[in-house]
């Protein structure tokens, strides 16, 4: 949100997002299935935004480089 990549809203929104990827990394082996199945029915919607705006920086950034 800081360097303009998604929006600011969007980032405040998302920011759990980060420590749920590090427990992913540092403890797989404390996260279900069940759990992973929730936060995947949960939260597609966000993934697919955050996607989307990485796909039009990248693209906007290519254009200008």
């Amino acid at each position: 949100g800081n360097y303009e990549v998604i929006p600011k809203e969007f980032a405040r929104e998302i920011k759990g997002m980060a420590g749920y990827r590090n427990r992913l990394v540092h403890l797989y082996w404390k996260i279900g299935s069940e759990e992973l199945l929730g936060m995947i029915q949960e939260h597609l919607d966000d993934f697919v935004t955050f996607n989307h705006y990485i796909r039009d920086y990248l693209k906007k950034f290519n254009e200008e480089g």
